[in-house]
């Protein structure tokens, strides 16, 4: 087996006094960079800070892959009208001539007062 030394237990107010630093914008962030690299820090808290680090890593990556894609969908306008493209609006009957599908768009609570949106006649 490891020889373990033995860290003296965080104590309630210890922890406490943990939390209410973390809540402090700004501050928060060089505490716990202190407290994780820190050689005189309660190996508990040394580990919990490390652990706060790597998740905080781990949540701005994806709000950075989500955000990124959403913010790509945004500019390449999908969805942006409700409508189909053009040429989708457009399809032949058994006549042959074109004719105009029509644009269902879901409505919801914002829309109440206003009337229902219609896709532009194909030109």
């Amino acid at each position: 087996m490891e020889n373990r030394s033995s860290a003296p237990v965080m104590s309630l107010g210890d922890w406490i006094i943990t939390f209410i630093v973390l809540a402090i914008p700004l501050v928060n962030i060089v505490m716990l960079f202190v407290w994780a690299f820190s050689s005189g820090t309660n190996p508990n808290k040394a580990n919990f800070c490390k652990a706060y680090l790597i998740l905080a890593l781990v949540a701005i990556v994806l709000f950075f892959i989500f955000g990124g894609m959403a913010f790509m969908s945004a500019m390449s306008g999908a969805g942006s009208s409700g409508c189909p493209p053009a040429a989708a609006r457009q399809s032949s009957h058994a006549g042959g001539e074109p004719r105009a599908l029509s644009c269902p768009r879901a409505r919801s609570w914002t829309d109440a007062r206003r009337p229902p949106r219609r896709c532009a006649p194909p030109s």
